[in-house]
């Protein structure tokens, strides 16, 4: 491969400011990269690592609108959230069945994944690495959880029954999921 900013069979985006909120049908696909097919380990990573802080202190991707769908990514080392779903935010899925995918959410200071919102409701979060490598062995911590729902975020699923839509939600600093206020029964369905 020719392009710079691809090493290790990995294509690394750097911002150095907030990137654009997603809004209705977007989709970031990174599972048709020639490099991830076969193999199941994302090939293009999103890296805060040239972020000038406090400029990009929100979460790295920033899901407002349906239908958005965000697969096949390494989401790392931003300043704050990996990926947050806000007031508004439905309908969008995150990861999916196989390891093509997968997203790999980890070492962001922030939580891997945060739901927030009344609103935010029926998003599907499925087949993810949140707070680990690439392989799922290894901690790659976020600072704050795995996974943040609050201020309301209703009928939304984390992980599944069906083969391959489970998350593994694992060494992060705060825990898997964070919960405020305590949630009412349709709040969230994980499995």
């Amino acid at each position: 491969m020719t392009d710079p900013g691809f090493s290790n069979g990995v294509f690394n985006i750097k911002p150095t400011d907030v990137l654009p909120s997603l809004l209705n049908a977007t989709i970031l696909d990174g599972s048709t990269q020639p490099s991830n097919i076969g193999v199941g380990t994302p090939s293009i990573l999103l890296s805060g690592a040239s972020a000038n802080t406090p400029s990009v202190a929100g979460p790295c991707l920033n899901v407002k609108g349906t239908n958005c769908s965000i697969r096949g990514l390494i989401v790392t080392g931003f300043s704050g959230t990996g990926i947050a779903l806000y007031n508004g935010a439905k309908s969008n899925s995150i990861g999916g069945y196989n390891a093509r995918e997968r997203n790999v959410i980890s070492g962001n200071m922030g939580s891997g994944i945060c739901l927030s919102g009344s609103n935010t409701m029926r998003n599907v979060i499925r087949g993810n690495y949140i707070g680990t490598d690439t392989a799922g062995t290894t901690a790659v911590s976020n600072s704050f959880v795995g996974i943040e729902l609050n201020n309301g975020a209703s009928q939304n699923t984390i992980g599944g029954s069906a083969g391959g839509a489970g998350n593994v939600i694992s060494g992060n600093s705060g825990g898997g999921s964070y919960e405020t206020p305590a949630p009412p029964a349709t709040w969230c369905k994980a499995i």
